[in-house]
């Protein structure tokens, strides 16, 4: 038996159906229906949102305090959007009595489905925001028809 492949079992479903809702722009139609959503909460650096604009429609806020945003990247291939730092400077002269304001690296990834892009990336006051839109073909769009 090849025990690579039973990775996870039926207990760990709700953590990983968390981690797809909480990854995932675009995929809610497909892995969430009514009834289906987890609340199990988990704490990430760097802490963000994912807010709901429309059916089409959908923002990212993460939050980056002490950054600018020339040391911010954000990128997407292969159905994934990826925001990392560039560079974390050190004040290496500095004693700090308390650091509560986070200045490590990190790299955030969220998984898009293959008709969502984004559309503008945005740097203001600590806060990022990627908005991302679902690009609905033409023929696949609704269409009111004249009865003749």
């Amino acid at each position: 038996m090849n025990n690579h492949l039973a990775k996870y079992h039926a207990n760990d479903m709700e953590s990983v159906l968390e981690a797809i809702h909480r990854n995932s722009i675009g995929l809610d139609e497909f892995f969430f229906g009514p009834g289906f959503r987890t609340t199990r909460t988990q704490t990430n650096y760097p802490p963000y949102n994912i807010v709901k604009k429309s059916e089409t429609e959908w923002r990212i806020e993460i939050a980056l305090a002490g950054f600018s945003k020339d040391e911010i990247e954000v990128s997407t291939e292969t159905n994934v959007l990826e925001v990392r730092s560039k560079s974390v400077k050190e004040a290496p002269d500095d004693e700090f009595i308390h650091r509560g304001v986070a200045a490590r690296s990190f790299t955030r990834g969220f998984n898009l489905s293959d008709d969502v892009e984004v559309t503008e990336t945005t740097f203001c006051n600590g806060l990022l925001t990627v908005n991302l839109k679902k690009v609905v073909p033409e023929h696949q769009q609704r269409k009111v028809y004249d009865i003749v």
